[in-house]
């Protein structure tokens, strides 16, 4: 992973467990669970986004059919996802709001959603898992 695509509050894998990033340099980070000490960056990695994940950030299925899901907040964030060759979990954000619109971005991965999310609204998008 890359530090710029990184921010304070994004969930991240650590050796196989989700951790939440507390602060954030160049080459380190700190979790949350251990704000003493700093991690490679090199050595974290993303966490998939997955129906569940989606479920657990707070979306809600509004609307399903054959090809088509569509996940919605309160907030009016939608994630569309895709049956592409009967494999699902391809998603797509979409959003308009005022002058702010966002239409059909691909993200793969939860701190991606969490970012578009917190850029538009000031707003953590927390996984409650």
């Amino acid at each position: 992973m890359e530090p710029k695509e990184l921010r304070i509050g994004n969930n991240v894998l650590y050796r196989n467990d989700l951790k939440t990033i507390s602060s954030i340099n160049k080459t380190d980070v700190c979790f949350e669970e251990d704000e003493d000490r700093f991690f490679p960056i090199r050595e974290i990695g993303p966490i998939p986004l997955t129906r569940d994940r989606v479920k657990q950030l707070g979306f809600e299925l509004f609307d399903d059919n054959k090809d088509l899901n569509v996940w919605k907040t309160g907030k009016g964030f939608i994630i569309i996802e895709e049956n592409l060759s009967d494999k699902w979990e391809n998603f797509c954000f979409d959003y308009s709001e005022g002058r702010y619109q966002i239409e059909q971005t691909r993200i793969k991965f939860t701190h991606q959603l969490q970012n578009i999310c917190f850029s538009l609204t000031g707003e953590e998008l927390l996984l409650k898992v």
